[in-house]
């Protein structure tokens, strides 16, 4: 019940629960599973997996190899119940190639996740997060976050 879908060489797997925003760039082997929602001019890179429940907002980069987890422990081929804990990625918000954001956690407005982190605590709005743990080691600075001043001068750039 779910579609591949191929669009000018890209191959990427889209969930018919799932729900995809307008203007997105989704890549080659991106796997978005059931009830995803992905917000409005999102990027999703190469090889990204989006497991069920995530919801990504508006204006959100994720890169390559990204995994967005969403289950505390590994049920494949056994009869254990288990509850889904889905991730939130705040708007405007990056994760950089090959991190790992873990069950339940919530990804900031304009935070910013390090390349190959893992994410295994929320990471507050604005704030930057790499290594394995992934720690605070900064702040995103203004000219970096995504507001609705800079979305309308955008705007204004693309009606001229």
């Amino acid at each position: 019940q779910s579609v591949d879908q191929t669009d000018d060489k890209q191959t990427y797997y889209i969930s018919e629960t799932a729900k995809v925003g307008e203007n997105c760039d989704i890549r080659h082997g991106v796997i978005i599973e059931d009830d995803v929602v992905v917000g409005n001019n999102c990027f999703i890179g190469e090889y990204a997996h989006i497991t069920e429940g995530t919801v990504i907002d508006d204006y959100v980069y994720i890169g390559a190899k990204v995994m967005v987890l969403n289950l505390d422990r590994i049920v494949y081929m056994r009869d254990i119940a288990t509850k889904l804990h889905p991730v939130h990625i705040k708007y405007g918000s990056r994760i950089a190639p090959a991190a790992v954001i873990l069950p339940g956690i919530t990804i900031g407005k304009n935070a910013l996740v390090g390349i190959a982190a893992v994410i295994t605590k929320d990471v507050p709005a604005r704030q930057i997060h790499f290594g394995f743990p992934a720690k605070k080691r900064g702040n995103v600075q203004d000219d970096e976050c995504i507001g609705e001043e800079l979305v309308s001068q955008l705007k204004k750039k693309e009606d001229k």
